[in-house]
């Protein structure tokens, strides 16, 4: 008995990255769609173009046009980037509604081109194909409908087809890999990226540190919010090896390995806020200049690396480079650098401004009032 014959609803194509580029239904022009690093920018079909306006992670419009047509919305989104409404000029709001795990209703409208955790839905199938066309899942059925390739001994976890380990509203799965939790990844990776200062390397783990409510209490209660805030993962308690190298541009930098929660939490902190905290009690005061003693100096050396550029003749810098050092060090004595108090900022001036073997005369000059 002959089989049935199988209709082709869509056909999909990817690139050499493995990314879905497009998609196309039988009689229908495709539909291409164009990345912004890992994020799904731009979707063209046919005459029609549909793109997204974000800045970092935050999802904030998108622009649809047609021919000479164009028409723009703003987006409403929660903290895992779902859509929640979309406005347009001189238009009531459209708002989306989603189940935990992401089903929308055919009914509640299809106007904004992402949707549950900023994904595209499938124009098929109302599937997320997670990790950019990596691996579909199913809203209505909660689960993959293939196993993940780093399952069950690795980050993917024990079950290969679930979705957040069951627990879709604290957790998200951008990559299909494995679970993330948008809210503390996005303050930690926002938090270590302004710092410019140091780049620690965090030991592997996945447990979170909890603190108990007697250590809240004391001087040391600052630190453990910022913990808190940051959601930082456990980390080993090993004795503090620090590692100095070359990077490609020829800087000279250091880390720490293994680095303490009160080493990263004062990395994450601004200068004025340290300061406040040394200057309010005596235990305080101890815990800040602890901590500043061990990755203080480690931290004001990696910013000023940051900022100015070696010559070949190694110790000489040009007036731009002069600049960019001078106005670091200001920034830092305005308290406005993570992980640096204005004290050592000011001494390290004073030091370099006054060292015997060659007064740094431009330091001097700009810092004139310290001297």
């Amino acid at each position: 008995m002959p089989s049935p014959r199988e209709n082709l609803l869509c056909r999909y194509r990817y690139d050499p990255l493995d990314r879905l580029v497009a998609n196309a239904l039988p009689d229908e022009p495709e539909r291409q769609r164009f990345y912004c690093k890992s994020r799904l920018a731009t979707e063209i079909h046919g005459a029609t173009a549909c793109s997204i306006i974000q800045y970092e992670d935050q999802l904030l419009a998108q622009q649809h046009s047609e021919r000479d047509a164009r028409e723009t919305s703003l987006l409403a989104t929660d903290n895992q980037r779902s859509v929640l409404q979309s406005q347009k000029a001189n238009q009531p709001g459209q708002p989306f509604v989603y189940s935990p795990y992401g089903h929308r209703p055919i009914a509640n409208g299809l106007l904004s081109l992402l949707g549950y955790n900023g994904e595209r839905s499938d124009p098929v199938t109302g599937w997320y194909l997670l990790g950019n066309g990596y691996r579909p899942f199913i809203p209505v059925l909660m689960c993959f409908t293939s196993p993940d390739s780093v399952s069950p001994f690795g980050k993917g976890g024990l079950n290969a087809y679930t979705y957040c380990l069951g627990n879709p509203i604290k957790f998200s799965d951008p990559s299909g890999h494995s679970i993330a939790s948008i809210a503390a990844a996005k303050i930690l990776n926002n938090a270590l990226k302004r710092s410019r200062n140091t780049i620690p390397r965090v030991a592997s783990g996945i447990k979170k540190r909890k603190m108990p409510p007697a250590a809240k209490a004391g001087p040391e209660n600052f630190f453990y919010r910022i913990v808190e805030e940051q959601n930082f993962l456990s980390l080993s308690f090993n004795d503090i090896v620090t590692t100095t190298y070359m990077d490609s541009t020829g800087f000279t930098r250091t880390t720490i390995n293994s680095p303490s929660l009160k080493q990263l939490s004062f990395s994450a902190s601004k200068g004025s806020e340290l300061q406040k905290l040394a200057n309010s009690s005596r235990s305080s005061a101890e815990l800040v200049s602890a901590t500043d003693k061990s990755i203080g100096d480690i931290n004001l050396n990696n910013l000023l690396n940051n900022v100015r550029h070696r010559n070949s003749s190694h110790n000489n810098l040009d007036r731009a480079q002069f600049h960019n050092q001078n106005e670091a060090y200001a920034s830092a004595l305005n308290g406005n650098e993570l992980g640096i108090l204005p004290n050592r900022a000011m001494n390290q001036i004073i030091r370099y401004g006054n060292d015997v073997d060659g007064p740094n005369t431009a330091l001097k000059d700009r810092f004139l009032h310290l001297f």
